[in-house]
């Protein structure tokens, strides 16, 4: 009965969980005019319009494509405009019903988001808003959704561990809403779905490996990573560091199935790479006619690991993600004290070899940075784990019995606060993420356009908020409801904050006795 009810108020936190975070990113409207988003977008478009790969049509409204035999197509990863294929396909007609037309045309007359336009810019037309409401509903659908879902997955993955409620809140939203997974969970880009399915596996495979779960689930673990490859190329790295823990730790039949699972989005990106290309192998990044030289060093761009660019992604002001998001840091020390129990050993090189992996990786990067970027970017996919990894420091500092305890928690406070102020200050700065020209974000981009009030589209405007006010609106709002629903735990939660059912293996453990 009491193990009924304690998941009773697990699920019933995972749903509450999901929904703030949906509700954080809905907010929030996607950059307008992204070069990034719209060569995603454009694929979508052609394939639906006009059923083709090539995005001739639409090229002019981005930079970022590949020209090959005479033709355009966009130079990233297909993944994500694969999915949002059927939902544009429904929505198109939708857009174009004569009823919907005449609410845009209001939209466009309102002058609500007239603040946010360039002086010298063309305005805002209905076809216009058109194409902008359909980046934001495909952008909640391919990437706002399964962030949320994967961050209500790693609370629901935290009880493996026996982690008490109060913490799988402080990781989960710290995760959600103090990192730039925050920023790119309302942007058409690749890399929080990436982020979004290689967690999913990762806790998939270690369900499987505690004996929790069959075929399908190991199945449905391959085919998120599968879909990550096609999503974010470099993902493969993070994919072949699961596969062995997948082949290490599961037995034939389900690795088996674990492989098939893999190799159904590879042959989608085979098809498409013959249609586009008439090879099997990806070529757009590497024939992309921007920042050519960069992706002419070395091999697709990769040399060597460079210490500048390794500290520019950790510690450097440009785009360091421990600037960004300093609690993270605690991952720094988490993995020392989680090594020293045996416990979950085999999770801890996981998380260890794919934040060390990647990080190695972009270091060796040409153009490391990202180009316009809030924060590292490319590094969004180990946001998750380092989230994992500072686990064990956040459980050590709430340890009754250490001496700086109630240092510790206080610095532990600050860290998440400064976190979150850090992340949206930058992410929704300006109509557009801050150029890769400018070395202190925050000194030289940050500030000055805060101080002209110009922030990010959102919701808030719409309602008749500008500027800072409607950022003040959101704080409001996700603030309140993280509040309330961190101190109203529901009834069934089956233990309170810092306990763990007697007899079990929890986090705890991997930070010992001290």
């Amino acid at each position: 009965m009491k193990k009924a009810m304690k998941q009773s108020g697990v699920f019933r936190d995972t749903i509450f969980v999901f929904f703030i975070l949906l509700l954080a990113y809905v907010y929030m409207f996607p950059r307008w005019a992204d070069w990034n988003q719209t060569s995603r977008l454009n694929l979508v478009r052609a394939l639906v319009e006009l059923n083709t790969v090539r995005i001739d049509e639409y090229v002019t409204n981005t930079g970022d494509y590949v020209i090959h035999n005479g033709h355009v197509y966009t130079d990233k990863a297909p993944g994500p405009s694969f999915i949002a294929v059927p939902f544009y396909f429904a929505l198109r007609p939708v857009l174009e019903h004569p009823a919907v037309s005449v609410g845009l045309e209001r939209i466009a007359k309102s002058g609500a988001l007239e603040a946010t336009l360039k002086p010298e810019g063309e305005g805002i037309t209905v076809d216009r808003v058109r194409e902008f409401v359909a980046q934001y509903l495909l952008t909640l659908i391919v990437v706002a959704i399964p962030t949320a879902a994967a961050a209500a997955l790693l609370y629901n993955f935290l009880t493996t561990f026996d982690v008490s409620r109060g913490w799988r809140l402080t990781i989960t939203l710290g995760y959600g809403l103090a990192t730039p997974a925050a920023t790119y969970a309302w942007n058409f880009y690749s890399h929080q779905l990436t982020a979004a399915l290689c967690l999913s596996a990762f806790a998939l495979l270690v369900w499987l490996r505690q004996g929790t779960g069959g075929a399908p689930r190991a199945l449905l673990a391959g085919l998120l990573l599968g879909y990550a490859a096609i999503s974010e190329y470099p993902s493969v790295i993070i994919g072949a560091i699961l596969a062995i823990y997948a082949f290490r730790f599961l037995p034939l039949s389900k690795s088996a199935w674990f492989v098939a699972g893999g190799l159904v989005p590879l042959a989608l990106l085979v098809m498409y790479d013959l249609t586009a290309f008439q090879t099997p192998w990806p070529m757009g990044f590497n024939h992309s006619t921007a920042w050519e030289s960069q992706h002419e060093a070395g091999y697709l761009g990769i040399v060597y690991p460079q210490l500048e660019a390794i500290w520019g992604l950790t510690f450097g002001t440009f785009r360091g993600i421990f600037v960004r998001a300093p609690w993270l840091a605690l991952a720094l020390p988490g993995v020392v004290i989680w090594w020293r129990r045996e416990t979950f050993r085999a999770e801890l090189v996981v998380v260890l070899s794919v934040v060390v992996s990647l990080i190695l990786l972009y270091a060796s990067s040409e153009m490391w940075w990202g180009g316009f970027a809030a924060g590292p970017r490319y590094l969004t996919p180990i946001l998750p784990f380092l989230a994992l990894g500072a686990a064990p420091t956040l459980l050590l500092a709430w340890e009754e019995n250490m001496r700086w305890h109630r240092l510790a928690r206080a610095g532990g406070v600050v860290l998440a606060l400064a976190s979150a102020l850090l992340t949206w200050s930058e992410a929704v700065a300006g109509q557009m993420f801050p150029p890769s020209g400018i070395q202190n974000p925050w000194i030289d981009y940050v500030l000055p356009v805060w101080e002209k009030g110009d922030v990010a589209r959102n919701l808030g405007m719409l309602l008749g908020f500008s500027g800072g006010w409607s950022m003040l609106l959101f704080a409001g709002l996700i603030g309140g409801l993280v509040l309330w629903f961190a101190t109203n735990p529901p009834s069934s939660a089956g233990m309170q904050d810092g306990q763990a059912p007697k007899g079990s293996i929890s986090m705890h453990s991997v930070v010992g006795q001290h």
